[in-house]
C-alpha cells in the first residue's frame, strides 16, 4: 500500500511541476493526502497550509470552504495522531488534542452550511 501511496505522491508532484499547473488546487490537496498516508506528517501539514493559502483559485464560495472544511479535518487527524501515546505493549492509546478539537469543530461548522454534498464535497 505505501508503494501505491508513493507512486501517487509522485504524480501529483509531477503534475504540480508542469509549466502553468504549480498552483494547482486539487493537485496540492492530493499531494497533502498522500504525505499524511505515508506517516510524514510535518510535510503533511505544511502541504495543507499551503492548499489553504491556494483556496482562493477555486472557482467558487462553496468549493472554497468545502475544501478548507477538508483540510481542517485532515489537520486534526494529524495533530490527534500526534497526540495519542503508545504504551508499554506498543498499542496506540489515544490522547485528546485541544488543537484537533477546535480544527475539527470549524470544519464540522464550515460543512453544515452547505448540505446536501454532491461528489467529493
Amino acid at each position: 500500500l505505501d508503494d501505491e501511496n508513493l507512486i501517487a505522491l509522485t504524480a501529483f508532484r509531477t503534475a504540480l511541476q508542469v509549466p502553468g499547473h504549480a498552483h494547482n488546487l486539487l493537485a496540492k490537496e492530493m499531494e497533502a493526502h498522500q504525505l499524511r498516508k505515508l506517516g510524514q506528517l510535518p510535510a503533511a501539514l505544511v502541504a495543507y497550509r499551503e492548499v489553504e493559502e491556494l483556496v482562493s483559485t477555486a472557482g467558487d464560495y462553496r468549493t472554497q470552504r468545502l475544501t478548507i472544511a477538508r483540510v481542517k479535518r485532515y489537520q486534526a487527524e494529524i495533530f490527534q495522531m500526534q497526540a495519542s501515546a503508545t504504551n508499554g505493549n506498543g498499542t496506540r492509546t489515544p490522547r485528546g488534542s485541544a488543537i484537533a478539537h477546535n480544527l475539527m469543530s470549524d470544519a464540522l461548522d464550515i460543512r453544515q452550511n452547505f448540505a446536501p454534498y454532491q461528489g467529493y464535497d
